[in-house]
């Protein structure tokens, strides 16, 4: 699990070499994980290697045809390498299989997008792009404690990480995190992701005007020892 963790990390740091490396060896434990599969086409389509990220999709969904996100992805590869029309027929499979609503919206707004329907943004050439930000609350969080907490509670990778905060004061958190390895990252993308999270933490300092000094501690839920602080 670690091993995954670290490959979502390198994954949401844009690391594509290092995400495929740590998907990879998480593979030759758990070979069968579709999402972990799905998540290192991901990478060789954000690299723009889209012949390979096609062929591990494929494979996925040889195994099972309704997993919807390879299904998804595999369109995208398709649209990244120019083959509008196979891109197309990917997507109308995609609706075909589509979990709920809103993953059948998102198929039927590409299809409508690569067909040209009018009113409808073109699609832009090549990329997998990136994953829209989570959508906060109506209104937006209301003070500077709720922005910070929204920052992890809202991570793509770190949402699931975490147990709770505790406050000891209006900008000083001790935050428990459940299995979150930051001991084991590189030292180049340990640094790399701090440095990412304290700049959301500076952006919502200035959008809240926080003057004092701001410190959000890291701690491993199990152990109760302190991993890194966050200071700004």
């Amino acid at each position: 699990e670690a091993l995954r963790t670290l490959g979502n990390i390198a994954f949401d740091l844009d690391q594509h070499d290092a995400a495929i490396a740590h998907y990879q060896r998480y593979l030759e434990h758990k070979p069968d994980d579709l999402s972990v599969q799905t998540d290192m086409g991901t990478m060789y389509l954000s690299k723009g290697d889209f012949a390979r990220a096609v062929r591990i999709y494929d494979a996925i969904l040889k195994t099972d045809p309704k997993f919807f996100q390879a299904q998804f992805n595999l369109a995208i590869a398709y649209r990244s390498a120019g083959q509008n029309d196979a891109a197309i027929g990917a997507l109308q499979r995609a609706k075909e299989i589509a979990p709920d609503d809103a993953s059948k919206q998102q198929a039927e707004r590409l299809i409508a997008r690569l067909q040209g329907a009018p009113g409808m943004p073109p699609v832009a050439p090549g990329g997998a792009g990136a994953p829209p930000p989570a959508a906060e609350a109506p209104g937006g969080p209301a003070n500077f404690r709720e922005a910070v907490e929204l920052i992890f509670k809202q991570h793509q990778i770190l949402a699931s990480k975490v147990q709770r905060f505790e406050w000891q004061s209006d900008t000083n958190a001790k935050l428990y995190l459940n299995d979150f390895p930051v001991s084991q990252m590189p030292e180049g993308m340990r640094s790399l992701f701090l440095e990412r999270m304290k700049d959301r933490l500076r952006q919502q300092k200035d959008k809240f005007q926080v003057r004092q000094p701001v410190a959000i501690e890291l701690i491993d839920f199990a152990s109760g020892e302190t991993m890194e602080t966050l200071r700004e």
